[in-house]
């Protein structure tokens, strides 16, 4: 699903415009995969809370919990602006980028984002509590992975993939020139491809 949808991206960016129906059919995969994926998920924690005594699922309990930690601490605030600028910066150096462009880029990315997850904060903190909760369900014996709702948020986010992409095709048809464009659909096409 993610190499079809990098591929209609792709071609919207060479183009300039979006192939509406067959985004329609991207965000129609991706809200397949995405039950699916959610079945497996319930599926494979009920299964490993079967295996696991109550000692066992404990310490995978303390252990994921002390790895999130860890990670959030490497990336916090300065280190997460970093990796995004260092991000930003790799690519345009790639499409070979003037600093107007990065910065137009850079400030409408910002923008799309604010706007598309206003309340991304909230809802961060939403998930944490419910990882903390399911984390504390786990180690108890009478567990069902079911109880949580693993797959919140995913629909909307799908729901949003056409109108993210168009503006995702207008902004790089507004800030690059036709060889970057060229070369941005290429780059796409190839992290796809080493999905």
């Amino acid at each position: 699903v993610l190499r079809r949808v990098a591929e209609t991206l792709a071609r919207g960016i060479e183009t300039g415009t979006l192939d509406t129906r067959e985004a329609a059919l991207n965000q129609d995969a991706m809200t397949a995969a995405a039950v699916e994926a959610k079945v497996s998920l319930v599926n494979a924690m009920n299964e490993v809370h079967s295996v696991l005594d109550a000692d066992q699922r404990e310490e995978l309990v303390l252990e994921l919990r002390a790895r999130h930690e860890q990670a959030r601490g490497e990336a916090g605030g300065a280190a997460r602006e970093e990796r995004r600028s260092g991000g930003i910066s790799k690519v345009a150096a790639k499409l070979g980028l003037n600093e107007q462009q990065t910065k137009a880029i850079r400030d409408e990315v910002q923008a799309l984002g604010d706007k598309a997850f206003p309340d991304r904060k909230a809802k961060r903190e939403a998930w944490e509590a419910k990882m903390t909760a399911l984390g504390d369900a786990f180690m108890g014996d009478d567990f069902d992975a079911a109880d949580f709702d693993l797959g919140g948020g995913a629909e909307e986010a799908i729901a949003s993939f056409t109108s993210t992409a168009k503006q995702a095709i207008d902004l790089s048809g507004r800030v690059l020139d036709p060889s970057q464009r060229a070369l941005a659909a290429s780059l796409l096409r190839s992290r796809a491809a080493a999905l």
